[in-house]
């Protein structure tokens, strides 16, 4: 059975390779740009759109639904009722890191999975407490690529894991895949050891 990651993020193709399983990696081309009610409804929506793009590619190239298992993925962070995403410039990820710094927020990923005609989305949801930072420490942050492609703009397994003060919940889901989620649903839902 051919496993497809429908994303680009290498830190979701790292924790899947560091569970031994083989994948390819197809991108879709999905629109991203959707607001639901809930920050969950949010990325189950948007990891749905990005699912059913590889899947509808896949199949229209001839792949058989069973032999594919798919695993899409949208992560985002919430605070004070905004979306965060990643940030468009240096300034947006000036103003998140400001509006995270001394706070707690909830970092909430959807997955999409697909195999043999059948799909199942859920969410993950972890709460974050982010010490108080100060402007200097913002600054050199800002300085590094890291907090460009990062919703929230931080990387908790990265520079920016001397942010996060207390984490409850599962630590992957802030990296960017809830791998507990992932490889329960696909266990019990669709009979797939991943792990």
């Amino acid at each position: 059975m051919r496993i497809i990651l429908a994303s680009k993020s290498p830190r979701r193709r790292e924790l899947l390779n560091n569970l031994g399983i083989e994948f390819d990696i197809e991108v879709s081309d999905a629109d991203e740009n959707f607001i639901g009610e809930s920050a969950e409804d949010t990325v189950m929506e948007i990891a749905g759109r990005k699912g059913r793009a590889v899947r509808d590619k896949i199949l229209f190239e001839g792949e058989k639904s069973e032999n594919v298992f798919i695993i899409a993925c949208d992560t985002l962070v919430y605070i004070d009722r905004e979306f965060l995403g990643k940030p468009k410039n240096r300034q947006d990820a000036r103003r998140m890191l400001y509006l995270l710094s001394g706070r707690e927020h909830k970092v909430v990923s959807g997955i999409y999975l697909y195999h043999a005609g059948r799909e199942i989305s859920e969410f993950e949801s972890t709460k974050v407490i982010f010490s108080r930072l100060s402007d200097g420490q913002i600054e050199r942050y800002l300085d590094c690529d890291e907090p460009y492609d990062k919703a929230g703009a931080y990387a908790v397994q990265g520079r920016g894991s001397v942010f996060a003060e207390r984490i409850e919940g599962d630590f992957f889901n802030v990296v960017g895949l809830p791998l507990n989620l992932v490889c329960r649903i696909s266990r019990e839902e669709f009979g797939i050891e991943l792990c």
